[in-house]
């Protein structure tokens, strides 16, 4: 049953993890669009 546990605790664990590096890359066109407004 120890696989069982392990089993669950990655998919509760995995779908977070995806969510948070999801949002992280939603960041980087408003970013690069910070970027390329500065001036020189």
């Amino acid at each position: 049953m120890q696989s069982q546990w392990f089993c669950d605790a990655m998919l509760e664990f995995y779908p977070k993890e995806i969510g948070k590096i999801e949002d992280r890359i939603g960041r980087f066109p408003r970013i690069r669009e910070a970027w390329e407004r500065r001036p020189g």
